[in-house]
């Protein structure tokens, strides 16, 4: 599986948990918006490069993500009215994020990045949708 189709999980409600696969490249348009019960959303570190507008919408009981380094696109309202979601890690180093993808709801309070340069942090205030959140160099604790 490389992409996961366009509203494929929509609505699931009893979906609580998501390994994606290494070979996994894109996660389309609204592939899991409104799946209020899921939790847990592992991101594989393989091949994965785009989420794409509304992917994980309305995700509910989402509390922590983590992002993998490779990703390269995250569009603009990816993860918006993901109401519980507290904790985001970002394993890359690209500064150069765009559009909003955790605006509307979301309610980041800690954003970590272990291997973004500190110099670097301001460039994620949009990408976040706000900027009152605490940056922490380390990775979210287990």
């Amino acid at each position: 599986v490389t992409n996961i189709e366009e509203k494929a999980f929509s609505g699931c409600y009893s979906l609580n948990s998501i390994r994606f696969p290494n070979n996994l490249e894109n996660i389309s348009e609204g592939a899991f918006s409104n799946c209020s019960g899921l939790k847990l959303i592992i991101l594989s570190s393989g091949a994965l490069t785009n989420i794409s507008n509304n992917a994980f919408y309305g995700s509910s009981s989402l509390v922590n993500l983590i992002l993998p380094a490779n990703i390269s696109n995250v569009c603009d309202t990816a993860f918006s009215n993901c109401s519980q979601l507290k904790n985001l890690e970002y394993l890359g180093t690209n500064t150069n994020v765009s559009g909003s993808p955790f605006k509307n709801g979301s309610s980041i309070s800690n954003l970590y990045l272990p291997d973004v340069d500190k110099s670097k942090t301001n460039d994620f205030t949009n990408f976040l949708g706000k900027n009152d959140w605490k940056i922490t160099k380390g990775h979210i604790p287990s």
